[in-house]
C-alpha cells in the first residue's frame, strides 16, 4: 500500500504542452520583429535554449545571462542580426509566453481527478521565470487544483538543486519523505532532483518514449498514462 499524500507535479511536458506554447509565443515575437521563416529559426532556438537550461541545472550559467544568451546564440547560429537588443527580444517573448497555459490532452481531466482524491496535497513544481510560469498558471486556471505552487525563479533555486525540494518540504511541513511523490518528465531536473532530495519519483512520458540516460538514477515508476499515475497514488 502506497503512502503518497503529497504530490509534487511538474508542469511543462507533464501537464502543460510547452512546445505548443513555445511555438506560439516564438512566432508572435518574430512577427513583431519582422523576421520571416520563424519555424526554421525556432528549431535553432530550441537547441540553444535547451543548452542554456542545462547549464543552469548544472550551475554553470546564471539565469540573468540566459535571458540574453539564448537569443544571441540563436541569431549567431542562424547567421542573422537584429537591431532589437537581445534582452528586449526576451521580454517580448516572455510576455507572449506568459499568456499561454495550454494543457496536454487529458491533463485537465487528470488534474480534476487528482484533486478529488481525499487526503492529498498537490504542489506544482516548475523551473522557469516568475513571469512566464505564474502567467501560464493563471491563464490555464490550473492553480485551482493546487495547494502549493513552487516556481524556481521565486524560490531562488532550480530543480534538481536539493534546496528547491527543501523549500517544498519546509512549506508542506511533513518530514516523512515517503509521503511524497515527484511526478515529472525530466531526468535531469525532476528525477535527479527527487533523487537528490531522497523522494520517491515517477517518470512520465507523454508520448510513451522515455529518455535515455537513466542508468545512474533511481526511478520508482515509469508511465505514459495519467490513469496509471492516479492508480499509483491511490495505491
Amino acid at each position: 500500500m502506497n503512502s503518497y499524500i503529497h504530490i509534487l507535479l511538474d508542469l511543462d511536458d507533464t501537464v502543460f504542452d510547452f512546445p505548443l506554447s513555445e511555438k506560439t509565443a516564438f512566432n508572435k515575437t518574430m512577427e513583431k520583429l519582422g523576421i520571416e521563416d520563424a519555424d526554421s529559426l525556432r528549431a535553432v532556438y530550441t537547441v540553444e535554449n535547451t543548452k542554456c537550461w542545462k547549464q543552469i541545472e548544472q550551475k554553470t550559467m546564471q539565469r540573468e545571462e540566459m535571458f540574453w544568451r539564448r537569443w544571441a546564440n540563436t541569431f549567431a547560429a542562424a547567421g542573422i542580426t537584429s537591431d532589437t537588443p537581445y534582452l528586449e527580444i526576451n521580454s517580448m517573448y516572455m510576455e507572449e509566453l506568459s499568456k499561454l497555459g495550454i494543457y496536454l490532452p487529458g491533463a485537465e481531466e487528470f488534474m480534476k481527478k487528482l484533486r478529488s482524491i481525499p487526503g492529498i496535497t498537490i504542489s506544482l513544481i516548475t523551473n522557469g521565470t516568475s513571469q512566464s510560469a505564474n502567467g501560464r498558471i493563471r491563464a490555464s486556471g490550473i492553480g485551482q487544483y493546487a495547494d502549493y505552487i513552487f516556481v524556481s525563479h521565486d524560490i531562488g533555486y532550480d530543480k534538481p538543486d536539493v534546496r528547491f525540494f527543501e523549500c517544498v518540504l519546509n512549506t508542506v511541513k511533513d518530514t516523512d519523505k515517503e509521503h511524497y511523490l515527484v511526478v515529472g518528465d525530466s531526468l535531469t531536473s525532476d528525477i535527479k532532483g527527487a533523487n537528490n532530495a531522497g523522494l520517491p519519483c515517477c517518470l512520465f512520458a507523454k508520448d510513451g518514449r522515455f529518455p535515455e540516460g537513466a542508468e545512474n538514477l533511481r526511478i520508482d515508476y515509469k508511465t505514459a498514462s495519467y490513469g496509471e499515475i492516479l492508480n499509483i497514488i491511490r495505491g
